[in-house]
């Protein structure tokens, strides 16, 4: 994990909520229980304009609203310094949404994605072209990758965290 300070760890949630609005319920208890400092959705499905919507559920709980395209939104806690950048060329064609995070000295790329769950080689592709990607030292992978390390069992869920820290 990555400290935000001596005592203290980014907490991270990763959500394919569907309707915030229908959702709304499990939404506020899931921030309210585990109270993510980042928690990102997909399959958010909010029709145009209604961010206000789910700006009302969330910001009493200490939440902003950070729209992403294609269904894609992030929640970041108030006061936490995160702001939303351009999507690199590696994200052409895909659901994509970049966030930078300042926790100190240390910057933090958040690529959260929502894989093709059609085209196992479309997110092989993708995945490769991330690893690729020359982006700084500390990388966080949130998002719902589709795909399972044993589909027979299932054992794993498909909605994945994937961090990339400099090692020494």
């Amino acid at each position: 994990m990555i400290a935000l300070a001596k005592a203290s760890t980014l907490r991270l949630l990763t959500l394919n909520i569907g309707s915030p609005t229908l959702h709304r319920n499990a939404l506020m208890g899931l921030l309210s229980q585990h109270q993510p400092h980042i928690c990102t959705l997909h399959e958010c499905n909010l029709p145009n304009g209604q961010v206000h919507i789910l700006r009302s559920v969330v910001s009493p709980l200490g939440y902003q609203v950070l729209p992403g395209k294609d269904g894609l939104c992030t929640l970041v806690r108030f006061g936490l310094n995160a702001a939303p950048i351009a999507l690199a060329d590696a994200d052409t064609g895909f659901r994509a949404q970049r966030l930078a995070l300042q926790m100190g000295e240390n910057r933090v790329l958040i690529r959260h994605r929502h894989a093709d769950s059609a085209s196992a080689l479309r997110r092989k592709e993708y995945a490769t072209a991330l690893e690729a990607e020359a982006s700084g030292q500390h990388i966080i992978d949130i998002g719902d990758f589709n795909e399972c390390p044993n589909p027979r069992t299932w054992e794993t869920d498909s909605c994945c965290f994937r961090a990339r820290t400099p090692t020494a």
